[in-house]
């Protein structure tokens, strides 16, 4: 099985190609989805390390409140990631063998952090990305303008993600030009057993525990 991840800067049109790539035929497993699902069954962790200040008065999750939260408080954000990283890590591997067994020759992993967690040392990667006014509009408009230059400015240099990618994919223009780039790869990922993946992502639910 070969695993290909799809990452890039916030903004910049991952899912977008991920779902291109669906479109195609190809499996696509999204980290954030999955971090999202595992974040609103541990709700009262959640609120018991946020505080009800993430609380709505229904006593739903204030997912803005949250979003400032983990982004100015980095205690908080460690404590939040330590809940729920575990959790994701596990999942991933559950999806990742269960594909193989399948017989899937290529899965995609949609993973936002991906060279921040210096995943590159096993999987090839796409890194999706477009120019700073497109990426800032669109922030704007998915999230408005809350903190949009300090959350571009808080990620990795997009130009060291490109340098370090096995294949990019211009996000600047229309979805069109998109799919022409992507018609253009003859995707080959990294050969892998899937016993392998299973040591690999155990390593890094250990590294986050420690």
């Amino acid at each position: 099985m070969k695993i290909i991840a799809i990452t890039g800067g916030i903004a910049t049109g991952k899912t977008s190609v991920a779902n291109i790539l669906m479109d195609k035929g190809y499996v696509v497993i999204n980290a954030d989805k999955i971090s999202n699902k595992i974040l609103y069954k541990n709700l009262e962790k959640v609120y018991q390390i946020f505080g009800d200040s993430v609380k709505n008065d229904d006593n739903t999750l204030n997912k803005v409140e949250l979003r400032k939260m983990v982004f100015n408080n980095k205690e908080k954000r460690k404590e939040l990631e330590k809940l729920i990283h575990p959790k994701v890590y596990a999942e991933i591997i559950f999806r990742l063998l269960y594909y193989a067994f399948m017989g899937k020759s290529i899965i995609f992993m949609e993973i936002p952090l991906f060279f921040e967690c210096k995943l590159n040392k096993y999987f090839d990667s796409i890194v999706v990305y477009c120019d700073y006014e497109t990426q800032r509009n669109r922030l704007i408009e998915r999230d408005g303008n809350l903190l949009i230059d300090q959350k571009i400015k808080s990620q990795m240099d997009i130009k060291y993600k490109i340098c370090n990618a096995t294949y990019t994919i211009d996000n600047s223009n229309s979805i069109e030009s998109t799919k022409i780039q992507l018609d253009k790869i003859n995707f080959k990922g990294v050969n892998i057993y899937f016993y392998i993946i299973y040591i690999v992502v155990l390593l890094m639910v250990y590294s986050d525990l420690k």
